[in-house]
C-alpha cells in the first residue's frame, strides 16, 4: 500500500501544477481521483483513531481545493476536520471549521454539507449545555435533509433529535423520535442507520429500567453486525452488551462482553476503541470491589488515552483511577494512606483543569463532586456544589443533577437544615421517578427516612425504607445469575441494616412484638436467601438443567483431585524446592478451580428468586418451631450500631435483649488464635476457655436464666457469630451445652424447611463409612474402626441380632461409587467415620475423604448437592472440621453443610474442629442409645455430651463441645 505522505506530496504536485498549466481535463481528472482516495484514507485514519494524520490530510486537501477553486472539495474536507475535532471533543476548534464549512456550503448551495454541518453544530452545542441553539440547529439540518430529500441524513438527524430529548430528560419524546428513526430506516432499507437508532433506544431503555428490552435490542444488533461482517459495529454492540449486564448486576457477562470488544479492537489496532474496553473492563472491576485489577486496568488506559491525544478521556480515566487508589487505601496504614490520598486529589486537580480547558462540563461536575469529599470546612463544600450543580443544570444533566441534589442534601443535614434537605431530595426524587431511575429512587428513600429519623418520625422513616427495600427486591429478583445477586446484595445491605436500627429504635419506645417480628422479616429477606430460595420453591436442582453444568462439574471434580494430591506431596516431600514448587503448582490450580466456580455461579442459574420483603411473615414460621417443642427459645441473633442484639423468641412472646457493645476484631483475634493453635497443637485448652468465657459475656443474665429453664435452645446467629461453637459457651461456672439441648440453625426459613421436608422409613436404616483411608499411613483411623464396631455391638445387644439396621462400607469398599450406589436405596441416617477437610478458600470443594487406591477420592459440597436423597436423612460428620463454613455477605453460608442441605439432609452432626480419634468411639455409642431409646437427635446429642463429661471424665472443651447438630432437631428414629 502506497504511503499517504507520499500521496500528500503528489497532491501538492498536482495542485502547483494545475495553478501553474491552468485548466487541464487530464490533471484535473488526476486532482479527483487524488481526493477520493485521500478521503478514503482520511476516514480509516478517523476511524483508527490516529486523529493527527486524519487531520493532516483534510487540511491538505482543503488547501489544495482553495488553490485550485474546488469548492465543493473545500467544503468537505472543512467538514472533515470539523468531524476530526467532534471525535476527539475538542468543541470549539469543531466549531470553527463547521462554522466555515457551513458558511461556505451556503454560498454555494451545497445542501448535504449544510444539512451535515447544521447537524454537527447541534451535536457540539448540545455537548455544552447549550439546548437552545442544540435544538434549533438539529432542526435545521432536518429541514434541510427533507427538502432535498437526503434520505439517510434525515433519519440520522430524527435520530439525533432523539438522542437530544433523551439528553435533556425528555423520555417520552425521545422514544417517539427513536422509533419514528427506526422505522423510516426499516422502510428505505439503511440497515446501519437502523441499527444506530435501535442502539439508541436500547440505551433509552436500560436508564429508564427497562432492562430486558434493552438487552435484547443489543443482542440482536450484535448478530446483525456479525451478519454484515462489521467488525467495528461488532465491537460497539459487544460494549453496549457490556454496559447493559453492568448495570443489571450480571457483572460476569458484562466482563465478558467487554473483553470481546477489547480483542476486536486489539486486533484492528483501534487504540481509542481499546481505551473504552479496557475502560469499562476497569469499571466492572471496580463495580466488582476488585481494585487492583481496576486499578492496572486504569493505568493501561492512560497510556492509551495519551497516544491518541484524547484529552475527553484522560479526563475521565483520572478520576476513575483517583476514586480506585481510594478505595485500596482503605486497606493502608496511616501514613501511606495521606500519600495515597494526595496522590488521589492531584488527579482529581488534573482531571479538573483539562476538563475546564476542553470544556467537558460533564468531568468538570464528576472532579468537583470528588473534590468535595476531601473539605471538611461547611463553605468550601457547598461552594463547590453549587458551582457543580450549576453546571449540571446548565447541561440539564439529569443523573448528575440527583448526585448534586443528593450531596447538597447531606450539606444540609450536616448544618441540621432539615427544611432545605428535604427539598433538594424532593427535587431530587422528581427526576428520578421522571427518567425510570429505579436505584436512584431506593437511595433517595433511605436518605429521606433517615431524615425522617433524625425528625423523631419514626412511622415515615418506616414508609421510605419499606419502600426502598421493596424496590431492591425487585431489582434483586431480575438478576438471575447466583454470584451476581450476592454482588448486587452486598451494595444494598447498609438499606436493610437501616431499617433494623430504626425498628430497634422504634421497638425500645414502643414495646411492642410486632415491631420484632418486622425486625425478623427484614433479616431474613438478606439472610441466607440463596439457599433458603432453592429449598422452599424445591428447585435446589434447577442449576443442574443447564447443559454446561455436569461438564463444568467434572473440570472441577478432575482439579479437586490434582489439588489434593498436590497438597499430599506438600506435606510428604522432604526437599525444600520441590515443596515451594508444588505450592506454586497449587496456586495456579486454585485460581483455576475459581475461575470454573465463577462459570457454574452465572453461566447455570437458578431462575427462581423469593421475594418477601413485601409478604413474609415469620409468625407461621416459628410457630411450627412450637408445635414440636412448647417449651423451645430461639435466641435470634443481629447487630446494630456495633451492638449484639439477641430477639429471645419463647412461645407466644418476644424479648430484645440488647446494648451489648462487641469488637469483631477482638472476636476475630481470638478465632484467629484458635485456628493456629489448632494447627499447631498448642495452647487450645486456654483459648477454648477464654472463647467460652467471651460467649458468655454476650449473653445477658436475666436471657441465660430463662434459657436454662427451657427443654430446647435454638440459636441462629449472624455473620461470624455462625463460626462459634455456642455449646461451650459459659456462664455462673455452668456450660451452655451440658445444661440444656441446643441446635444451630442458619436462619428461621431455613430451620423451617429443615422440619417441613421431613420424610422416613417405616424402620430407620443406618449406613456408616468407616476409616475410608486406612492405607494412607497419615490418614489412617483406628479410632474411626472402633467406634463404628462398637455402634454395630450397641445395636445387636439391644435389639434383635438377626435383624440388620446398618450396612457399614470399610476401608477399600468405602469408595466413592460404592457410597453414590448405596444412596439410591433409603438411609435415615449417614454415618460418615473418616477424614473431612474444610476449604476457606474455595468452601465449595470442602469434602469428605473417600477411599482411591493411591490416597484418597474427595466428595466435595458441590458433588454432594448433586446426589439428592429420596428421604430426608441425619447425616453425622464424625470427621475434622465438618461443621466450619464461610460466611459471604448476606449471611450466606458456603461450606459441606450447604451440599447437604442441597441433598435434602435436613439435619447434620458436625464437628467445630478437628476431631481426636478417641473421641468418636466413647461419643457415638452414647448417642446412639439414647436414638435407640426414642430421644430426638437433639436430646441425643445432649445425652452424649453429658455421658462422657461425666461418665468418660471428658471434662475438657475440646472433647465434649466437639460436635454441633445443625438443622431439624426434633428428627426421631424407629428401631424394631
Amino acid at each position: 500500500m502506497e504511503d499517504p505522505n507520499e500521496r500528500l506530496k503528489k497532491l501538492d504536485e498536482l495542485t502547483n501544477l494545475f495553478q501553474s498549466t491552468g485548466y487541464n481535463s487530464a490533471i484535473g481528472n488526476q486532482l479527483r481521483i487524488m481526493y477520493s482516495k485521500l478521503f478514503a484514507e482520511s476516514v480509516v485514519f478517523h476511524q483508527k483513531s490516529c486523529f493527527d494524520f486524519a487531520l493532516k490530510i483534510n487540511f491538505k486537501i482543503a488547501e489544495s481545493a482553495k488553490k485550485t477553486s474546488n469548492k465543493y472539495i473545500e467544503c468537505q474536507a472543512l467538514y472533515g476536520i470539523c468531524e476530526c475535532f467532534r471525535t476527539k471533543n475538542e468543541l470549539e476548534e469543531c466549531l470553527k471549521y463547521c462554522s466555515q464549512a457551513l458558511e461556505l456550503a451556503e454560498a454555494e448551495n451545497i445542501a448535504e454539507i449544510k444539512s451535515k454541518s447544521l447537524n454537527n453544530l447541534g451535536l457540539v452545542y448540545q455537548e455544552q449545555g447549550n439546548y437552545w441553539k442544540a435544538l434549533s440547529n438539529l432542526q435545521a439540518a432536518l429541514k434541510i435533509s427533507k427538502e432535498n430529500n437526503l434520505l439517510e441524513d434525515l433519519i440520522l438527524q430524527i435520530r439525533n433529535i432523539g438522542r437530544y430529548y433523551h439528553f435533556v430528560g425528555d423520555f417520552q419524546l425521545s422514544e417517539e423520535f427513536l422509533k419514528l428513526a427506526l422505522d423510516f430506516s426499516k422502510r428505505y432499507r439503511f440497515p446501519r442507520v437502523y441499527a444506530s437508532a435501535n442502539n439508541e433506544l436500547a440505551i433509552l431503555y436500560l436508564i429508564s429500567g427497562r432492562n430486558k428490552e434493552a438487552i435484547r435490542i443489543y443482542e440482536k444488533n450484535l448478530q446483525y453486525a456479525i451478519k454484515i461482517q462489521d467488525i467495528m459495529f461488532e465491537e460497539t454492540c459487544y460494549n453496549n452488551l457490556g454496559t447493559a449486564y453492568r448495570q443489571i448486576g450480571h457483572l460476569q457477562k458484562a466482563l465478558e462482553n467487554h473483553k470481546k470488544a477489547l480483542d476486536i479492537a486489539r486486533n484492528i489496532g483501534d487504540k481509542k476503541e481499546i481505551a473504552t474496553a479496557l475502560n469499562n473492563i476497569a469499571v466492572v472491576y471496580s463495580y466488582w470491589g476488585k481494585n487492583e485489577p481496576a486499578y492496572e486496568m486504569y493505568i493501561e488506559v492512560l497510556k492509551y488515552v495519551d497516544e491518541i491525544g484524547a484529552n475527553y478521556k484522560r479526563s475521565g480515566a483520572l478520576l476513575n483511577l483517583a476514586a480506585t487508589i481510594l478505595h485500596l487505601n482503605k486497606n493502608l496504614d496511616s501514613d501511606k494512606s495521606k500519600d495515597q490520598e494526595k496522590h488521589a486529589l492531584e488527579l482529581i486537580e488534573e482531571a479538573y483543569n483539562l476538563s475546564i480547558k476542553i470544556n467537558d462540563k460533564r468531568n468538570t461536575i464528576s472532579a468537583l463532586l470528588m473534590k468535595i469529599n476531601f473539605f471538611e470546612d461547611i463553605v468550601e463544600k457547598s461552594n463547590l456544589i453549587e458551582y457543580a450543580y450549576e453546571l449540571a443544570s446548565e447541561m440539564e444533566s439529569i443523573d448528575l443533577i440527583i448526585s448534586c441534589l443528593i450531596i447538597k442534601s447531606e450539606i444540609a443535614l450536616e448544618q441540621s437544615d432539615i427544611l432545605s434537605a428535604t427539598k433538594y431530595i424532593d427535587n431530587a426524587m422528581d427526576f428520578s421517578k421522571k427518567t425510570g431511575d429505579r436505584y436512584s429512587e431506593a437511595s433517595l428513600n433511605r436518605i429521606i427516612s433517615i431524615i425522617h429519623k433524625n425528625n423523631g418520625e419514626y412511622q415515615k422513616a418506616y414508609v421510605k425504607l419499606k419502600e426502598s427495600i421493596d424496590i431492591y427486591e425487585v431489582l434483586t429478583s431480575d438478576i438471575a445469575a447466583e454470584g451476581d445477586r450476592l454482588s448486587f446484595r452486598k451494595s444494598i445491605l447498609a438499606t436493610y441494616s437501616s431499617m433494623i436500627g430504626l425498628l430497634i429504635e422504634i421497638y425500645s419506645n414502643e414495646r411492642k412484638n410486632e415491631h420484632l417480628f418486622d425486625i425478623i422479616k427484614y433479616m431474613e429477606a438478606i439472610k441466607s436467601r440463596e439457599i433458603v430460595d432453592k429449598l422452599e420453591n424445591e428447585s435446589a436442582h434447577s442449576i443442574i438443567s443447564c447443559p454446561d453444568y455436569r461438564d463444568l462439574l467434572l473440570k472441577e471434580k478432575e482439579i479437586c483431585s490434582i489439588i489434593n494430591s498436590i497438597r499430599y506431596k506438600v506435606i510428604t516431600q522432604k526437599d525444600q524446592t520441590e515443596v515451594n514448587s508444588s505450592r506454586r503448582e497449587l496456586m495456579m490450580k486454585e485460581n483455576e478451580l475459581r475461575l470454573i466456580r465463577v462459570q457454574i455461579q452465572e453461566k447455570c442459574t437458578d431462575p427462581s428468586f423469593l421475594r418477601i420483603s413485601s409478604e413474609f411473615n415469620p409468625s407461621s414460621f416459628i410457630d411450627e418451631v412450637f408445635k414440636h417443642e412448647n417449651e423451645a427459645i430461639i435466641w435470634y441473633f443481629l447487630i446494630s450500631d456495633e451492638k449484639m442484639n439477641i430477639i429471645a423468641i419463647e412461645n407466644e412472646t418476644m424479648q430484645l435483649f440488647s446494648e451489648v457493645d462487641i469488637d469483631i476484631r477482638d472476636l476475630g483475634k481470638i478465632l484467629q488464635n484458635l485456628n493456629k493453635g489448632i494447627i499447631k497443637g498448642e495452647n487450645i485448652e486456654r483459648i477454648l476457655d477464654e472463647l467460652s468465657k467471651y460467649q458468655g459475656n454476650l449473653i445477658d443474665k436475666e436471657l441465660w436464666e430463662i434459657t436454662l429453664k427451657k427443654n430446647l435452645l435454638i440459636v441462629i446467629p449472624w455473620g461470624i457469630f455462625h463460626t462459634l461453637p455456642w455449646a461451650i459457651t459459659t456462664k455462673k461456672d455452668t456450660y451452655l451445652g451440658l445444661e440444656i439441648p441446643s441446635v444451630n440453625a442458619n436462619s428461621i426459613i431455613l430451620l423451617h424447611s429443615c422440619i417441613k421436608k421431613e420424610v422416613q422409613n417405616e424402620k430407620s436404616k443406618i449406613i456408616a463409612i468407616q476409616n475410608p483411608n486406612f492405607n494412607v499411613p497419615e490418614l489412617n483411623l483406628i479410632g474411626a474402626k472402633v467406634e463404628i464396631n462398637r455402634i454395630s455391638n450397641l445395636f445387636a445387644e439391644l435389639l434383635d441380632r438377626k435383624e440388620s439396621f446398618i450396612d457399614i462400607l470399610n476401608e477399600e469398599n468405602a469408595t466413592v461409587e460404592n457410597f453414590k450406589q448405596k444412596m439410591k436405596s433409603n438411609f435415615d441416617i449417614i454415618h460418615f467415620a473418616g477424614h473431612g477437610e474444610f476449604n476457606a478458600i474455595n468452601p465449595w470443594i470442602s469434602h469428605l475423604k473417600f477411599y482411591s487406591a493411591e490416597s484418597f477420592t474427595p466428595f466435595t459440597a458441590t458433588e454432594i448437592s448433586l446426589n439428592k436423597f429420596k428421604i430426608s436423612p441425619l447425616f453425622i460428620l464424625s470427621a475434622c472440621e465438618t461443621g466450619r463454613e464461610r460466611v459471604r455477605q448476606g449471611d450466606e453460608l458456603y461450606g459441606l453443610k450447604r451440599g447437604l442441605y442441597l441433598a435434602n439432609v435436613n439435619s447434620v452432626i458436625a464437628t467445630n474442629w478437628p476431631l481426636l480419634d478417641e473421641i468418636g468411639p466413647y461419643f457415638m455409642p452414647h448417642f446412639y442409645r439414647a436414638l435407640i431409646s426414642g430421644a430426638s437427635v437433639v436430646e441425643a446429642l445432649f445425652t452424649a455430651r453429658n455421658k462422657i463429661y461425666q461418665k468418660e471424665s471428658m471434662t475438657n472443651l475440646y472433647d465434649w463441645g466437639v460436635y454441633d447438630l445443625h438443622g431439624n432437631p426434633f428428627k426421631k428414629f424407629i428401631f424394631k
